[in-house]
């Protein structure tokens, strides 16, 4: 998980403030934002001060104050690395996250980047992808918590860096949801730990509201913290309202198609019921016809052989009288020619008549 330096989180305005120093930790007040290796000297000094004194709340001031000049990305490394040893880097994340709505330092926007990109990798935070659903990946990984052997389940450094990363989700409603199943799930586990199964049943809901309602004097503020939680449920029980009346109206629309696409249909059924009646007949028909048809080929085909033969008959006939006709008149004309005085009137007769004879054929073609 990575993110720009420039990006806000659309956090609530209504979150809890960072704990106020006491005027003894208080450092002098100075408009003047001081160079960066001032900055990192004062820094590494709260850092290593030891346990035995909160400096939690002079790191986050001096982070929201900043140095002077732009942030290089060389200087927020430079400062991310040395907050990577202090041992409330969990805790600073989780504040710089609720400071940052108040425009604090360009340092401090570029140090809870880097911090949520850490914690990313130390806790396997899962990466988006566009073709799941993103609040159940983040669930999953939620009841997974932390598995190591030796390290206890939901251990207070892991639920630090799972609020700092879930609170960098771009969707609000995503973002608080997850939010609020991370703490469910601490509630959970702490009564499974205790006296039975987390319950969330109208009783209980009834117990913790007389604990607010019940008190000496009522605080506004406790009543309005209690029931922010319940922001985002009923921001998504809102939502499920609408899709709920949408769902609704088209299961309306829908029955009516239905309704209307069955009339059509059982019309439609009707009339193929007739398109088929009428296939049938002409099927018969078409059947019948070619029936006819084939015995009508039969015949013409019968009625061709016997023409053809005749033909050929008539065709014989007129070859052999042809032949007859041309040997008598050629025999005629050789025998008047084939003599000592030959007669060449009467064999060019016998000649012009072979022609009128063979002229006459190609005239009946």
């Amino acid at each position: 998980m990575s993110a720009d330096e420039n990006t806000q989180l659309d956090t609530s305005k209504d979150a809890p403030a960072e704990a106020a120093p006491s005027k003894h930790e208080r450092p002098p007040q100075n408009k003047q934002r001081p160079s960066f290796e001032t900055f990192i000297q004062m820094l590494t000094e709260a850092i290593t001060r030891g346990p035995t004194k909160n400096q939690l709340p002079t790191v986050v001031r001096l982070l929201k104050r900043g140095f002077t000049g732009e942030v290089r990305p060389d200087q927020a490394n430079q400062v991310v690395e040395l907050i990577k040893d202090y041992s409330s880097a969990d805790r600073l994340a989780v504040q710089l996250t609720i400071a940052l709505p108040q425009k604090p330092s360009g340092i401090a926007r570029a140090v809870l980047n880097r911090l949520r990109s850490w914690f990313a990798e130390l806790t396997g935070y899962p990466g988006e992808q566009a073709d799941q659903d993103r609040l159940l990946d983040l669930t999953h990984w939620i009841v997974a918590g932390n598995q190591k052997p030796e390290s206890p389940r939901f251990p207070a450094d892991w639920l630090r860096m799972a609020f700092t990363c879930l609170a960098s989700e771009r969707d609000p409603l995503v973002r608080c949801e997850a939010v609020y199943k991370l703490l469910s799930t601490i509630a959970r586990a702490a009564k499974r730990d205790r006296s039975g199964p987390f319950s969330s049943d109208s009783q209980t809901f009834l117990h913790e509201a007389a604990q607010l309602v019940s008190a000496t004097t009522i605080i506004p503020r406790k009543v309005a913290a209690a029931l922010q939680f319940a922001h985002p449920m009923e921001e998504r029980f809102r939502q499920h309202e609408v899709v709920a009346r949408e769902a609704r109206s088209e299961l309306i629309d829908a029955t009516q198609k239905v309704r209307t696409l069955g009339e059509e249909n059982t019309k439609l059924r009707q009339q193929l019921e007739l398109a088929l009646t009428r296939e049938n007949e002409l099927r018969r028909q078409s059947e019948r016809l070619a029936g006819q048809v084939s015995a009508e080929q039969e015949r013409t085909r019968e009625l061709e052989k016997f023409w053809e033969k005749k033909t050929e008959q008539a065709l014989a006939r007129q070859r052999h009288e042809l032949a007859t006709a041309l040997a008598h008149d050629l025999q005629e004309a050789r025998l008047a020619l084939d003599r000592e005085s030959p007669n060449t009137g009467m064999a060019l007769n016998r000649v012009r008549g072979a022609e009128e004879k063979l002229h006459t054929i190609g005239q009946n073609k």
